[in-house]
């Protein structure tokens, strides 16, 4: 069931201020599933540079088939003012590329059963670390898209785990969270990878000035390598059977079922 989840992992980066990744941890989930006995695995981390939550991480991807069943992880840092990534303790940044890229190898490694949950500012740009034609990184994410204080970030998501923890679900819970009004937000990763490819398509095919440039580009290059020059009419066939190649490919990045 899309949304299950039976692994929460916190990983929290702060430093001078209120712990909220760390109350998260102690007052609501590991009480929570230690005192009543709930069928969840749970797991805390405190870290303060690049190096050494990539370490972590890496260490989920060697496990990650342990987590089929659903994992969520939860991070508790700062974001970029520029957008770029997320901070840590100690000023290192960490860019969202360079989360993406691990957390692929977890989401591959789950069958696409890896959630993300960002008590961060401007968490929701995630987004731009993704490559669209290789496999989806996470399963969804939620996020915010702008600044937020300590106190929305530990009051939204202690609703949020209070909810999953009493029902397994982590987009149920969600939109228990949103009913009651939350500036943090839940995108799945295929409409985010469908949003960006329909941008893309939208641009190639709806501006005939940009599409005109680009055949006659591919004519030009396909005369230098080989010597032969596509009319303009085969260079439009080679050009929609590209379209195709990269939609088909897309739809390939959800693919798990061989993983």
């Amino acid at each position: 069931m899309f949304g299950k989840v039976k692994h929460i992992v916190v990983i929290q980066s702060l430093k001078g201020e209120r712990l909220t990744g760390q109350e998260l941890y102690q007052d609501t989930i590991r009480r929570r599933i230690d005192f009543k006995g709930l069928d969840f695995t749970h797991n805390y981390h405190d870290v303060t540079s690049n190096c050494e939550l990539k370490e972590l991480l890496k260490q989920y991807a060697d496990q990650a088939s342990a987590y089929k069943d659903g994992i969520v992880i939860h991070l508790e840092m700062h974001g970029d003012h520029h957008l770029k990534g997320l901070y840590l303790s100690n000023g290192d940044l960490i860019t969202w590329e360079e989360l993406v890229d691990l957390f692929r190898i977890i989401n591959i490694g789950t069958q696409n059963n890896l959630y993300i949950t960002m008590g961060t500012c401007n968490g929701r740009y995630l987004y731009k670390g993704a490559n669209l034609l290789q496999k989806s990184p996470y399963a969804a994410f939620i996020s915010a898209s702008k600044e937020v204080t300590n106190d929305q970030v530990f009051d939204d998501f202690t609703k949020l785990y209070e909810t999953l923890l009493a029902n397994g679900n982590l987009i149920d819970a969600y939109l228990e969270l949103e009913k009651a009004g939350t500036e943090f937000f839940y995108k799945d990763s295929r409409t985010v990878t469908e949003e960006a490819i329909g941008n893309v398509m939208e641009t190639l095919l709806g501006k005939a000035n940009l599409k005109s440039q680009v055949i006659n580009n591919m004519i030009k290059e396909t005369e230098r390598l080989t010597g032969k020059r596509f009319t303009p009419q085969e260079a439009e066939a080679v050009f929609k059977v590209a379209i195709i190649n990269i939609l088909e490919q897309q739809k390939s990045t959800f693919d798990f079922n061989n993983q």
